[in-house]
């Protein structure tokens, strides 16, 4: 069944989606903190699963026109990476698989087949010419669909993930809604626009986190103080494990969550 969808995603549609803008802002340069230096240089992938009642064809134009804007790394003399806004743009995939899903992965067990459904990386490839998102969309022959998405772990954690991934989806689907309702009133439409604004102002200047050059620490911190280790010469094997979380079990981590820590800016 694998190698069936590597031969439809050797049709895929693979487009870098650059869009030149004039403003200042966007050539401009987004220094990483110390913290993000010192992260894996590695990609991050997530899929979505969707059933196929949506339409997708219209989503997927949605999204894909959304991605002009990205930047890229450059590297620095000292070996460091910073961000280019450069608006180079971010990959797109689009491919078509014909078998269903619940024959491409019966049961929704762990397999191998996970991996090829993200969008293609070839990790031999100068960092600096990666693009810092990449995004695949499958249609399986059932009508489901597959998003998967490459975010790269210095610039996009857990948190900053799932601030870009939320209003991305919010903004495609108020759009969508958008299409569909070309009857409404402008005035209904604006009422109900409160979904497609997004909740977190996102705020790019590193130089908060930027550490004294020289050093210049005013209390000494045993704590952190470290003794090198020789490190394994293997590794252990890696397991894969699918977790299921139902929706009441998803309220529950919120309910403890939100007992604990509370913000603001972003309620859990």
């Amino acid at each position: 069944m694998a190698s069936r969808l590597m031969n439809s995603l050797k049709d895929k549609n693979d487009e870098l989606h650059p869009k030149k803008i004039s403003f200042s802002l966007h050539s401009r340069v987004i220094e990483l903190s110390g913290i993000d230096q010192i992260a894996q240089r590695v990609y991050t992938s997530i899929l979505f699963f969707y059933a196929g009642h949506e339409p997708v064809l219209e989503a997927s134009q949605l999204l894909k026109g959304s991605l002009s804007q990205a930047g890229r790394f450059r590297e620095k003399i000292n070996g460091e990476l910073e961000i280019v806004c450069n608006d180079e743009g971010a990959s797109f995939f689009e491919a078509w698989v014909d078998c269903g899903f619940d024959r491409f992965l019966p049961g929704f067990e762990c397999s191998p087949d996970f991996n090829i459904l993200g969008p293609p990386l070839d990790a031999s490839t100068d960092i600096t010419s990666i693009p810092l998102l990449l995004a695949q969309i499958i249609h399986f022959e059932c009508g489901h669909v597959c998003l998967g998405v490459r975010l790269h772990h210095q610039v996009c954690d857990g948190c900053s993930a799932s601030q870009f991934l939320s209003p991305w989806a919010r903004l495609a689907r108020r759009s969508i809604e958008m299409a569909s309702n070309d009857g409404d009133s402008k005035e209904e439409m604006a009422s109900n626009d409160g979904d497609s604004k997004v909740d977190v102002k996102v705020h790019h200047d590193r130089s908060l986190l930027r550490a004294n050059n020289p050093p210049s620490p005013t209390n000494e911190h045993p704590e952190y103080q470290t003794h090198k280790r020789e490190l394994p010469t293997s590794r252990p094997p890696c397991v894969s494990k699918i977790f299921s979380f139902t929706p009441s079990s998803i309220d529950d981590l919120r309910r403890q969550a939100s007992s604990k820590c509370w913000s603001k800016s972003l309620p859990i």
